[in-house]
């Protein structure tokens, strides 16, 4: 029986997310364990030692009894079957549960998540609890329904060297305006967010999806969210690539106004973003950041600030963008980007398909194609090199294999 589990996890199993990439099948490292029921889980995680890999088979598993699970030995891996993540979901008390509660917490290096849903937690799906938390993986992760934080990453010691790829981050409810069993400063139902990362290096979140992470007043915090707090720990060298927002209060924020030097380095480039209630690139307290060749659609003409500038100190960047919607505030340098306060009659012709936040141009869109600055970035939103040497504005580069859509 294990003999042919092991054969059945070393098929490779296409799986394809929600914003239609592939995700290439991630090897496997070796099989130690194998775990059928939230108990097994448990204890396999109580017993485990460095180079342990943890199989959990498809199924629901209610590890809310457990809780937190902790990976305390470097070199873990946590993984569903090759495949759809939907198909290992581990649930925890509930989003709307009455007091705090934490999932997974990382008390170790070089983990790797991946393959599997957590879901319907109170507080943080995924928490670095004592920083040096190095060289970790996530991959294909699906986050559901987090009360808080889908990942945590307090201000504790630098954790360096992370890669988030092909993971989906969604809200299906939305918090009350006040919640039950916390401080006072966390108890706003807008205390919300996909990650909220501080004290980091190194880390680059890529071709993930960001759905509906919302507070009942529309100030939920970011899809991504890096940010120094009040003690000024700047996370550096921050790649945000290629990956698509939608219905998100914010999409992008490095830095707040509560933080000092947030960020020191940085690139955020090739992302679709279609904006929610608030900001859709939020940039305060941030310096050398890039922001190339995204594409962000709003439908509110009126809101003052689809991109939001504010405090930031020196050589940052801001160019080869497609902002449909408002820009508040600037950066140093701010060259070739396209601007429009929306006429949405006409604007939605430039996309494939707004409601899908699938932003492929078409050929109505000859004001960005061809006219971009050459050399700032080498790809596009699907991870197609840049045409012929010439650059398009906005996350796409037109004419490439099979993905764009003409008009009807």
């Amino acid at each position: 029986m294990l003999l042919a589990l092991v054969c059945l996890l070393q098929i490779p199993q296409a799986y394809t997310t929600w914003d239609r990439k592939e995700v290439p099948p991630l090897p496997l490292s070796g099989l130690s364990v194998v775990c059928s029921t939230a108990t097994q889980l448990h204890r396999a995680l109580r017993t485990q030692r460095s180079g342990t890999t943890i199989v959990i088979k498809d199924g629901a598993y209610d590890v809310s009894p457990f809780e937190p699970l902790t990976i305390d030995s470097n070199h873990v891996t946590i993984r569903g079957m090759p495949g759809d993540p939907a198909k290992v979901i581990l649930t925890g008390k509930g989003f709307n549960y009455c007091g705090m509660e934490e999932m997974i917490i990382l008390k170790a290096a070089d983990a790797t998540l991946a393959s599997f849903t957590i879901s319907e937690v109170r507080g943080n799906g995924l928490k670095l609890q004592t920083g040096n938390n190095h060289n970790c993986l996530l991959y294909n992760m699906r986050f559901l329904n987090i009360g808080e934080r889908m990942i945590k990453g307090p201000g504790v010691a630098v954790s360096r060297n992370w890669e988030i790829r092909y993971c989906h981050f969604e809200d299906t409810k939305v918090a009350p305006a006040v919640r039950c069993g916390e401080s006072a400063t966390d108890s706003s139902g807008d205390y919300i967010a996909g990650m909220d990362i501080m004290n980091s290096d190194s880390w680059v979140i890529h071709d993930c999806v960001f759905r509906n992470i919302r507070g009942p007043a529309g100030d939920a915090r970011g899809g991504i969210f890096f940010w120094g707090g009040k003690a000024g720990h700047a996370n550096t060298n921050v790649t945000v690539e290629r990956n698509t927002f939608i219905g998100c209060d914010r999409a992008i924020s490095f830095g707040n106004p509560s933080g000092t030097s947030d960020i020191n380095g940085g690139v955020i480039r090739n992302n679709f973003i279609v904006r929610g209630c608030g900001i859709g690139i939020e940039m305060e307290h941030c310096t050398n950041v890039k922001v190339l060749n995204n594409t962000l659609y709003s439908s509110d003409a009126a809101y003052f600030r689809s991109v939001y500038f504010d405090a930031n100190p020196s050589g940052n960047e801001f160019r080869n963008n497609i902002i449909f919607g408002m820009i508040k505030g600037n950066v140093q340098s701010m060259a070739n980007n396209i601007n429009k306060t929306l006429v949405p009659d006409t604007s939605a012709n430039w996309f494939a398909n707004i409601t899908t936040a699938d932003l492929h141009l078409t050929a109505a869109a000859a004001q960005a194609i061809n006219t971009g600055t050459a050399g700032l970035v080498i790809d596009d939103w699907d991870h197609h090199a840049r045409a012929n040497g010439q650059c398009d504005i906005g996350a796409d580069e037109y004419g490439t294999i099979n993905i764009e859509k003409e008009l009807p």
